[in-house]
């Protein structure tokens, strides 16, 4: 402004001079004089108005700058405001604060696009401040400026803010569809559980969406479908939260199918158990004995029909039963068949232990009576009368519940240990078949007890023979000198009388038992 005030001064001079000198054009002077004469001030006001107005002056251009610069700051920081309420109607903090364990990869994505806008947006502020004082020239600041305004103008906060929103939500739909679309859940046996029967879990109410309950599983399971189409509807908030209690819900939904299948499971797994220890029983049998106990056992093949014998073949179809019922979600019918599997293998491995162990034990000795167990019955005792008679060469009678083993004792037993390699060894005066024959019957006691610490068994039901002081107090000697036995009391003169051994806190009396039984019987 100082310079066109000087040059609108000067000129006034200029004009007052011609004004002055207007006579000479009247005068006796050459008109090219007075021409040249003239035109000296015109062009000097001409020259100072043109370098007023076409010279760079460096006090324009820089309000022309800091004017750019305003602008560009405002700018800025409008599209940075605008952004972020958009951001925040699309996806609040708290939306992705619930999306992030859902959708981890899109929710880090979201917030990355977020903080570059952000940085963009701060970048054109600090870039106007460092103008501000900049030591570039006049015209290089006004250049600089320029730019800075231009990329203020193209920040388009709104195009920015709704593409982050739909490559959110286009993850999000990718991640409901993986996550809910075939929703089924597969047992320990390879096969998928019918969630439609569950009652309690094959719908969920969802508050804060709209519609009735979601339908879970089956021909009728829809969740991904209501979640992704309240995306459009109502937005990821409510989506949000929705997902969180699905979750919850399903989290619920396998809790509860573990612990239903963990109880089958412990059934089943019980009456593989004892049929593994079946066949070890039956491996001590010789000849048609073992023949026919295999049939009957384990391939439910019996004479008489009237003859009803625990089999391998019923354990298996209550297994099937169990299995089927559980997959179908009728959890007590299943956990019904998986004890009924359970109780007939046990009775299945009850009564090859009778034969394989305590029959052979007595045969081995010679003679004696053995009371038969009502899980064993005198039916079935008194069917294998020809096959042990077959097999051993000894006299085997049924009196009421006890078998009577009559016959050469001790040409038997020979005969029969030099079929199994065994040695005869004796232990502080007592047989060890002995010993292990009573470790066996505690061991049997154990499978039918009752008690978590104690086992008791009953002297009048061991024959005469292994009743003897010697073969109790060798049994106790072992037992009382394995960790896991606190003590075992043997009564004086027996019978009558009990044999009591008392195990730790903690320990099942079936693992002390089976563990007693096989270490004694690997050290004979």
């Amino acid at each position: 402004m100082f310079t066109l005030g000087a040059t609108g001064f000067v000129t006034l001079f200029l004009v007052l001079f011609e004004l002055v000198y207007l006579p000479v054009l009247s005068a006796d002077v050459p008109t090219a004089q007075v021409a040249g004469f003239l035109l000296v001030p015109v062009v000097a006001a001409a020259a100072s108005w043109g370098a007023s107005l076409v010279f760079e002056w460096d006090i324009t251009l820089d309000e022309e700058t800091s004017e750019q610069l305003s602008a560009a700051r405002k700018d800025a920081r409008k599209a940075l405001e605008q952004f972020d309420d958009q951001v925040d109607a699309a996806a609040s903090e708290s939306t992705l604060s619930s999306l992030r364990s859902f959708a981890p990869a899109a929710v880090e994505s979201f917030e990355t696009e977020m903080a570059a806008f952000r940085e963009e947006c701060q970048s054109v502020v600090d870039r106007a401040d460092d103008l501000t004082e900049g030591p570039e020239s006049s015209r290089e600041r006004n250049d600089a400026a320029a730019q800075v305004r231009t990329d203020a103008e193209g920040l388009n906060p709104e195009e920015r803010a709704n593409r982050l929103q739909r490559e959110l939500e286009r993850a999000v739909v990718d991640r409901i569809r993986d996550e809910f679309g075939d929703l089924h859940y597969v047992s320990r046996y390879d096969q998928a559980y019918e969630v439609r029967n569950l009652r309690s879990y094959n719908e969920i109410s969802l508050p804060t969406l709209d519609g009735p309950p979601v339908q879970i599983g089956g021909d009728q399971h829809e969740l991904d479908d209501r979640l992704v189409n309240a995306i459009d509807t109502q937005g990821l908030g409510p989506v949000a939260n929705a997902i969180e209690r699905v979750e919850t819900h399903l989290s619920d939904l396998e809790t509860a199918l573990d612990e239903h299948e963990t109880r089958v499971a412990t059934g089943l797994d019980a009456a593989d158990e004892s049929l593994v220890l079946a066949e070890d029983h039956l491996d001590n049998l010789d000849g048609v004995a073992q023949e026919r106990l295999r049939e009957y056992l384990l391939e439910g093949r019996t004479p008489d029909e009237t003859l009803s014998v625990p089999n391998r073949l019923s354990v298996s179809d209550a297994k099937t039963d169990a299995q089927v019922a559980l997959h179908e979600g009728r959890f007590d019918a299943a956990e019904r068949y998986a004890k009924e599997a359970r109780e007939e293998a046990a009775a299945v491995q009850a009564i090859a232990e009778f034969f394989g162990e305590s029959v052979v034990a007595t045969i081995d000795y010679g003679s004696g009576s053995i009371p038969v167990p009502g899980v064993v019955g005198k039916d079935l005792t008194a069917q294998l009368r020809v096959p042990f008679e077959q097999s051993y060469g000894v006299e085997y009678a049924v009196k009421g519940t006890t078998l009577e083993i009559a016959g050469d004792g001790e040409a038997t037993a020979d005969d029969h240990d030099t079929a199994r390699g065994r040695t005869e060894t004796t232990t502080n005066g007592a047989d060890p078949d002995d010993v292990l024959y009573v470790l066996r019957e505690l061991q049997s006691t154990a499978t039918a007890s009752a008690s978590d610490d104690t086992v008791e068994l009953q002297t009048e039901q061991l024959p005469e023979k292994f009743v003897s002081d010697e073969v109790l107090r060798e049994a106790q000697s072992f037992a009382e000198r394995q960790g896991d036995v606190v003590g075992m009391e043997v009564p004086e003169d027996p019978p009558p009388g009990f044999v009591s051994i008392k195990v730790a806190d903690g320990v099942s009396p079936q693992r002390v038992m089976d563990d007693l039984q096989n270490q004694y019987s690997k050290n004979r």
